[in-house]
């Protein structure tokens, strides 16, 4: 019973909307509720029809700024910055519409592509790929369908513990058990998923060429460079500077300003 209520507590209480940051966005245009947010972007999607990228890429980041960064929002501002040849702003809108859309396939080619046609040719890093097969709720489903996952087993705990009590039955114990330890990795699942996305752990580099120093001075030895579209995890943040690190283990600092952190 403990268990069960201080799982109750932890999702009552866990915050699930984070709005993310742009740092070159539109502040020109204003959507101030939904009926707006709408009409945005269905003007965004007519610019980036007619080839106005830098109008839909202006409007797509708007709705973002203000909220309303869906899967579908992220995914066009993904493909509005790919047309301007920016592969690394490409390739974070993409990782961003990767958190609501984990299954999309035009989604996983389109970010192959941009990694295939990136300088830095970075080898993904395969050595944990066999735990997406195991825990599959993790990693292909969005926030939004581990809470109902999470919603429907967590109820029908209280409807097995109900028939228990009322009906005497013992096997109703044991499923109610089964079904709160599922609700309980589920919902541990989804506070990772949510402390991943609420904090950055990538990056992808957003300027033709980017240094890699030994430390966060502009003094420091420089290690390697990362190109336009490159990818990175992000072990550390100092300030304006970011320690990243590679699949093949090389590892140094770089300047916020030139990668986009998500």
């Amino acid at each position: 019973m403990r268990v069960l209520l201080f799982i109750t507590v932890c999702f009552i209480t866990l915050p699930w909307v984070s709005i993310p940051a742009f740092s070159q966005a539109s502040a020109e245009v204003v959507v101030p509720n939904a009926d707006r947010a709408a009409e945005v972007f269905i003007q965004a999607n007519q610019a980036y029809r007619r080839a106005d990228y830098e109008e839909a890429r202006n409007l797509y980041r708007a709705l973002v700024l203000s909220g309303y960064g869906r899967g579908e929002v992220w995914y066009n501002l993904g493909n509005t910055e790919f047309r301007l040849e920016q592969l690394g702003q490409s390739l974070a809108a993409y990782r961003h519409a990767e958190r609501s859309l984990p299954r999309d396939a035009n989604l996983k080619y389109n970010i192959a592509l941009i990694k295939e046609l990136g300088t830095d040719q970075i080898e993904e890093d395969t050595r944990y790929s066999f735990l997406r097969n195991i825990l599959f709720w993790h990693y292909r489903l969005n926030l939004r369908e581990g809470f109902r996952l999470f919603t429907v087993a967590y109820i029908a705990v209280w409807v097995f513990l109900s028939i228990r009590w009322f009906g005497r039955l013992r096997w109703a114990t044991t499923c109610a058990v089964i079904l709160l330890l599922a609700a309980a990795v589920v919902g541990a699942s989804l506070v990772l998923n949510h402390r991943a996305q609420s904090y950055p752990h990538r990056a992808a580099v957003i300027v033709p060429e980017a240094p890699v120093l030994s430390g966060y001075l502009e003094s420091s030895q420089q290690l390697f460079s990362l190109h336009d579209g490159a990818e990175a995890s992000v072990e550390e943040i100092q300030d304006e500077w970011a320690l990243i690190s590679l699949p093949d283990g090389n590892r140094g600092w770089i300047r916020r300003d030139v990668v986009e952190l998500y």
